[in-house]
């Protein structure tokens, strides 16, 4: 005999209970996988931080998962450091030899040599007192590039 749900109780009449669930499928499943640790909430996360990481947009997230602001969305939806490095990774150039318009040169020259030129040169002030806002205080942004360059 077959049941309206999809978890049903042993009468099949009746949904199976959540806590009952829990018991009696989940977590002999995550035991038999393998998984410490696994609590069924987590499941949550992993929804919305793989639907981010295909490139689903965060209000789609958002409605999918029944949450009234995209901030709580967004608590959800973590992205793997694999993910991250990816992204940083589209701005390798697919021919190294091709000039890219963009200079690490800090000299004036050498930004007017990238633009042909043309570029206009724009003094940025040092302040030796704060960090430079030009530059990233990630930390596992800084270890993954550092990581790569090595």
């Amino acid at each position: 005999m077959r049941s309206k749900w999809v978890f049903p109780s042993e009468n099949l009449e009746t949904p199976l209970d959540g806590k009952n669930f829990v018991c009696r499928v989940f977590s002999p499943a995550a035991e038999r996988a393998k998984i410490e640790d696994l609590h069924w909430h987590d499941l949550r996360h992993t929804f919305a931080s793989r639907l981010v990481m295909k490139g689903v947009d965060l209000s789609t997230v958002q409605e999918s998962m029944g949450h009234k602001t995209i901030a709580m969305t967004m608590s959800y939806a973590h992205l793997s450091p694999a993910h991250k490095l990816a992204a940083v990774q589209h701005l390798n150039p697919e021919n190294p030899e091709e000039p890219t318009g963009t200079t690490t040169g800090t000299k004036p020259e050498a930004a007017k040599a990238s633009a042909g030129g043309r570029g206009e040169v724009v003094d940025f002030p040092e302040e030796k007192s704060e960090p430079c806002w030009t530059r990233t205080s990630d930390p596992l942004l800084k270890r993954q590039m550092l990581y790569r360059l090595s």
